[in-house]
């Protein structure tokens, strides 16, 4: 699923939304990945620590099961993915315009899951602490 996902957003989503809004995505400090090995590691366990385990835990874990149980039903579930993923986001803004949409449009999907998933986070926390693996490692190596 991570693969798909990551390979999704390089090649679908993230050409598709610096075409939309006219503005490259921004990697921030990810720019200097490439070919950085000890920046690599540390990426990639602050990517599991705060990314995998964190991000879904406060996102998904929390603010979702509270958002859908006091508005339940698909209404409350479509609710609950579109802030939750507009707040996602909005945190990732040093990836610019393209960059918060393109996390937006992958915390969407993570919302998804998650519901998907009946709310079980573990799923989640694999995922997306792979996407982060394999995204880094694609900067590492130079891919993106």
């Amino acid at each position: 699923m991570a693969i798909v996902l990551v390979l999704t957003s390089y090649f679908l989503f993230l050409p598709t939304l610096e075409f939309l809004t006219g503005v490259p995505h921004k990697l921030g400090v990810f720019g200097q990945l490439k070919g950085n090995t000890q920046l690599l590691f540390t990426s990639i366990a602050i990517g599991w620590i705060i990314g995998g385990l964190t991000e879904e835990i406060i996102f998904r874990g929390f603010f979702i099961s509270k958002i859908t149980n006091i508005l339940p039903g698909k209404t409350g579930a479509i609710i609950s993915v579109l802030i939750t993923s507009t707040i996602f986001g909005y945190l990732h803004s040093y990836q610019g315009i393209t960059g918060q949409l393109l996390i937006g449009t992958i915390g969407a999907i993570l919302g998804g899951i998650y519901l998907m998933n009946n709310k079980r986070i573990i799923l989640n926390i694999f995922i997306h602490g792979f996407v982060n693996t394999i995204s880094m490692l694609m900067l590492y190596w130079g891919y993106v």
